[in-house]
């Protein structure tokens, strides 16, 4: 029975201490990761949307990157109420519902690129936002009416919508400047939804750093990981991460380990 509790602390410890490939995860250190912007703003961790409240609004930038569609939207609804403000984007998926709840009925158009405006590749694109540029990594654009709100992000007049998926355009492709991004006013606060997959993450910070400082001048900033609550191993790297000293880290879990073994002798007896 203890060298199963062994085998089974070692081989988390060797777990954890993998790098992470989650992505929007701050504890991310690859190409799709937010360690470096969660570093760079001092920002907090938010694991569950229901504890938005605990934050004030009229003080917090809340950064929402994911993949699957928000389940607490009430939450979010209810923060941006009391005048907080939220930069979200992802998934096309996600994009697409959070717009929806929010009443604005769209539908994915196709990814945009850009042969002149980019930076390296057709994929990642440099965006005219308002009062600054910015830099997108697979953006895509929606049909939708957004007759109601702010169009804050738009791709050059150079860019084309790539409907065929083939990276390239095609003579019957749409070209010209398309809509990446809407800003939603709602009560005190505001709602920024960006269409793109990437942003704000470590192989892009260096472009769009500026811009998230902007807006989160004089805010604490606060970084949604309410969806990496699905992967426990990386729950915990978070967790640990927060301590910002990787030796304390591996104290923690050399400390757990120890407990456990303890335990299990103390319950023998």
């Amino acid at each position: 029975m203890l060298s199963i509790a062994l085998g089974f602390f070692l081989g988390l410890f060797i777990i954890v201490s993998l790098p992470s490939t989650t992505p929007y995860s701050v504890v991310n250190e690859g190409s799709s990761g937010l360690s470096t912007l969660y570093v760079s703003l001092n920002a907090k961790l938010l694991y569950s949307l229901n504890k938005l409240s605990d934050f004030d609004g009229e003080n917090t930038l809340l950064i929402s990157a994911r993949i699957k569609p928000v389940g607490e939207f009430e939450q979010l609804i209810n923060f941006t109420k009391n005048g907080g403000t939220i930069v979200t984007y992802g998934s096309m998926e996600h994009v697409v519902d959070f717009l929806r709840e929010l009443g604005i009925h769209t539908n994915f158009k196709g990814y945009v690129r850009d042969a002149v405006f980019n930076v390296g590749s057709l994929n990642t694109v440099v965006v005219n936002a308002t009062h600054i540029e910015v830099v997108f990594e697979n953006p895509y654009t929606l049909d939708g009416d957004f007759s109601d709100v702010n169009i804050v992000a738009w791709s050059s007049l150079f860019s084309h919508v790539d409907v065929n998926g083939n990276n390239f355009y095609d003579l019957d492709e749409p070209i010209g400047s398309f809509p990446l991004g809407v800003e939603i006013a709602l009560g005190k606060g505001e709602i920024i939804v960006l269409f793109t997959e990437r942003l704000l993450e470590n192989s892009l910070l260096i472009h769009n750093l500026d811009f998230i400082k902007t807006l989160a001048r004089g805010k604490t900033v606060v970084v949604d990981q309410s969806e990496i609550v699905l992967y426990p191993i990386e729950v915990l790297r978070a967790q640990l991460a927060v301590q910002r000293d990787p030796v304390n880290a591996y104290v923690v879990i050399s400390l757990i380990a120890l407990l456990s073994v303890v335990a299990y002798f103390v319950i023998r007896k």
